[in-house]
């Protein structure tokens, strides 16, 4: 899970896969089907739709999401080895909510009375 309008290193803790062949990991690449609807999907901080089990093992790859009000993020995927294929993998996001802070100044208004409420009596940020 992130931070809205944060990033995550989408790591081998996250994604991983393993042929038991030879080469291992070495030669597994993922192709996405669906890209993330929320975010986007960076290697070398250019937006991808194809990256490697060697790319997500040196921590490489990253999803930025974009900062809209989503509370989950989704990509789907299938992944080859050369010879090999499995289809229709998905890696769900988690999108955590900033905290919106609420600060405001004590006003007194007389009875029937009129007072302006500026950005100096109300302020409303996110942290």
């Amino acid at each position: 899970s992130l931070l809205e309008g944060s990033f995550i290193v989408l790591n081998s803790s996250i994604i991983f896969a393993n042929d038991t062949e030879a080469n291992g990991s070495q030669q597994i690449v993922f192709s996405l089907s669906n890209p993330p609807t929320h975010g986007r999907l960076l290697l070398a901080g250019k937006t991808v739709s194809q990256f490697t089990q060697v790319d997500v093992n040196s921590n490489q790859l990253v999803y930025h999401h974009d900062g809209g009000v989503a509370v989950d993020d989704k990509l789907q995927f299938s992944l080859s080895d050369g010879r090999n294929m499995v289809q229709n993998q998905s890696l769900h996001i988690r999108i955590n909510p900033a905290e919106i802070l609420l600060k405001t100044q004590k006003l007194l208004v007389d009875e029937g009375g009129r007072v302006a409420v500026t950005k100096s009596t109300v302020n409303v940020s996110e942290s």
